[in-house]
């Protein structure tokens, strides 16, 4: 059986030989391989396309090798670390196809705040090292975003946008300098036009695109971080991104790797569509994807969409598909975790937060995703002690600082210091919900701010889709206490409020 199996294998690759000897098509003769090779397995999700996967993963850096250049850079080790960054560019160079080595070099700089004073101590010890600066504008970006927040524009307060552009100035500040010294350095590129992007510039957005193709002709790093900056939400479109990607793919005999972007148009898709929650449109995309290539990101995107619809065993499976190709990745790790809990496999999902802190100890995710779980299997002062070291790695984690106070409150039987906490989580983030949850505890001590805790609850609720029922409590509440005859409360059920 085996032996008929290969020697299927081997007719198919000849037969798509001559495919490629006819047309000279590397792209036709993979969707050929693709299409027959599904057709004999009658499996959408063939081992070809899990053989492509592999090929295209060796041109990358694996997470394994990510945390050694973690550890150097906290260990201080800044010789060997500026020798490895060495190392990568020179491959990068001298061939294309090794852009994402250097690409996922500093890709461990995204969302890692705690790591900006290791990098200003790299940057002295290597002052005309164009990494350590690029390192450091990454970071800076990153902060932009924190400031931002992750909400609607129109639920985005003025402070926080200015804290953005504060940090996206000195982000491009860094990076810019980082060009003068090397122009080559696709990731630099990267960022300055999804800074353009996020400031809602399109001229310049395209113009750092057109720079960054310009020093680096055949990058397939620039050209996915403008194709993700055509979908809709940024102001394009899906046509744009086809157009865009039958464009780019031509060069694919350069650069191979350029074969991915149609993976990247399928997925960036699936997340508009997810995000409407047009959950079948989303599998259509992801599944068609797939089927091309195994790139793990679309095995996430589906485990996503999967947990969106309560398919956890499902989201399960794709979760170790996912981390096949990436064992150890981290937000691979965290949501497996999440999946077990889900599924109630709790020593399970246990075992996988305490790989992810081993591998990550300087990550709040994983202590948050634990204290979770702890919360749930009853253990509540390992819970607590959890949230307390999410905040030690970030102190400004609302959600952290939201489900710490919960936990006091619903559990521990500390409500001050529930409203102590639940205070500084709505100072982070101004969710509805959170200031349902203060709200809620002020009302249940009987303190007077609670009346202004529901107004905002309310405030916050004309912009935000909030629970009916938490919008009726807070509104039969607050017309009580100011005296309005809609009040159908007894007197006695709210008098300590009355002014």
């Amino acid at each position: 059986m085996r032996r008929a199996y290969v020697l299927l294998t081997v007719f198919i690759l000849l037969a798509a030989y001559y495919v490629q000897r006819e047309h000279g098509d590397l792209d036709e003769l993979i969707n050929t391989l693709v299409i027959r090779y599904q057709a004999i397995k009658n499996n959408s999700e063939s081992e070809l396309g899990r053989e492509m996967e592999a090929t295209f993963t060796s041109y990358e850096l694996p997470t394994r090798d990510q945390r050694h250049l973690i550890s150097l850079l906290t260990e201080g080790k800044f010789i060997e670390l500026e020798q490895l960054y060495g190392q990568y560019y020179s491959q990068f160079s001298e061939n294309v196809v090794y852009e994402g080595k250097i690409v996922d070099a500093y890709r461990i700089f995204d969302f890692a705040e705690h790591l900006f004073s290791k990098v200003e101590l790299w940057q002295h010890h290597f002052p005309e090292s164009p990494h350590p600066r690029l390192a450091k504008g990454i970071l800076y970006f990153h902060l932009g975003w924190k400031a931002r927040g992750n909400k609607l524009s129109s639920n985005t307060l003025e402070e926080q946008f200015k804290g953005m552009h504060h940090y996206f100035e000195l982000a491009e500040h860094e990076i810019r300098d980082t060009i003068a010294i090397n122009p080559n350095l696709s990731p630099a590129y990267c960022k300055l036009l999804k800074i353009a992007a996020a400031s809602g510039d399109r001229e310049d957005k395209y113009y750092w695109y057109r720079e960054g193709i310009k020093q680096i002709p055949h990058s397939y790093h620039v050209r996915e971080c403008y194709l993700e900056k055509l979908a809709p939400k940024w102001g394009g479109s899906y046509e744009e991104i086809d157009n865009f990607v039958s464009r780019s793919i031509q060069d694919h005999k350069e650069n191979p790797r350029l074969l991915l972007l149609k993976v990247l148009a399928g997925y960036i898709r699936a997340g508009g569509y997810r995000g409407d929650q047009l959950y079948e449109k989303a599998l259509i995309e992801i599944n068609e994807s797939i089927s091309y290539v195994k790139r793990w990101n679309n095995y996430y995107k589906r485990t996503q969409v999967y947990m969106d619809l309560g398919e956890n065993q499902l989201a399960l499976e794709d979760i170790n598909e996912a981390l096949v190709a990436r064992p150890g990745a981290f937000y691979l790790l965290v949501k497996k975790g999440l999946i077990l809990k889900r599924l109630d496999r709790l020593d399970e999902s246990m075992s996988v937060y305490n790989q992810a802190i081993a591998f990550y100890e300087y990550k709040h995710l994983a202590y948050e995703g634990r204290a979770d779980l702890f919360w749930k299997m009853e253990e509540y002062d390992n819970a607590h002690q959890d949230y307390l070291k999410a905040l030690e790695k970030n102190p400004d984690s609302a959600y952290a600082w939201k489900y710490k106070g919960l936990l006091n409150h619903y559990r521990l039987d500390n409500s001050k210091q529930a409203i102590k906490d639940l205070t500084v989580a709505v100072g982070l983030d101004s969710d509805p919900d959170t200031w349902y949850e203060l709200a809620s505890v002020l009302w249940h001590i009987k303190d007077p701010d609670a009346l202004s805790a529901y107004e905002s609850f309310l405030n916050f609720c004309q912009y935000e889709i909030c629970e009916k029922n938490q919008v009726d409590w807070a509104s039969r509440f607050i017309a009580c206490v100011n005296r309005d005859t809609s009040c159908t409360w007894r007197k006695e059920f709210y008098q300590e409020w009355l002014k």
